[in-house]
């Protein structure tokens, strides 16, 4: 292979990988609480300095909070400013999420969207008795209900925790909108949860769909370009073998 269809390559792969982001973006603009993701590349010269490859340097996933909605349900929280529900995989590991779509399993266990049950301060799954009534979700997250029919008193049941990293961008997104890391977890505290509303996803759409023409724009080219390149090199093997012939 040719060091210029070496090059051409690597631009193809890097708008390629530029296209899948920006379209998994597009895909989840609805998607309760999911951040969007860019992706960065680099040019790295060749030794003699006139050849430059495409390199990708790394994905960034934008953490800053989206917009946020009233939908009047009591198990639904957003959670404005930093931090993570904690989630209670089947196979007992850990997830986090930002998705404040909850409900009740029928054990009487708070759950995500995905049927896993989110974790209470001391690590525990949150369990709510199916008498209460009166459900209130303060901005820290604690969590308070009517337990009793004759009494006006409300019971506090526990508290949802919210957890931070020190370095977001080493989260991994799993799928089912959440993420994994191996890295220690702290309490959150410039938080708060606010309950009967969602945060939105916070990519805006239009920036993203410039950014999907663009990006396809530069990839047609790049595909143009190897398609003319190969094309030549199959006339010159073709004319080299007539004149061997």
């Amino acid at each position: 292979m040719q060091l210029a269809d070496v090059v051409l390559l690597s631009g193809e792969s890097a708008s390629q990988r530029a296209m899948d982001v920006v379209a998994n973006n597009i895909a989840n603009m609805n998607t309760t609480g999911f951040k969007r993701e860019s992706v960065a590349f680099a040019s790295h010269m060749n030794k003699a300095g006139d050849i430059s490859f495409a390199t990708e340097r790394g994905a960034y996933r934008d953490f800053s909070n989206g917009p946020i909605e009233k939908t009047n349900n009591q198990l639904d929280i957003a959670i404005k400013g930093e931090g993570f529900l904690e989630v209670q995989m089947p196979d007992g590991s850990t997830r986090y999420t930002r998705d404040g779509a909850l409900t009740l399993n029928n054990t009487g266990q708070l759950v995500t969207s995905g049927g896993n049950p989110i974790l209470a301060q001391g690590g525990q799954p949150l369990t709510l008795p199916n008498t209460i009534s009166e459900l209130n979700i303060s901005a820290d997250g604690q969590i308070s209900a009517k337990t009793d029919p004759t009494s006006k008193d409300l019971a506090l049941l526990g508290k949802i925790e919210l957890v931070k990293f020190e370095n977001p961008q080493a989260l991994q997104a799993t799928g089912e909108n959440l993420y994994s890391t191996s890295q220690a977890s702290e309490p959150a505290t410039d938080y708060m949860i606010v309950q009967g509303a969602l945060e939105h996803s916070n990519v805006e759409p239009i920036v993203e769909m410039t950014k999907m023409i663009e990006v396809s724009r530069t990839y047609e080219r790049t595909s143009n370009l190897i398609g003319d390149d190969n094309t030549r090199n199959t006339d010159a093997l073709d004319k080299l073998s007539k004149t061997t012939a």
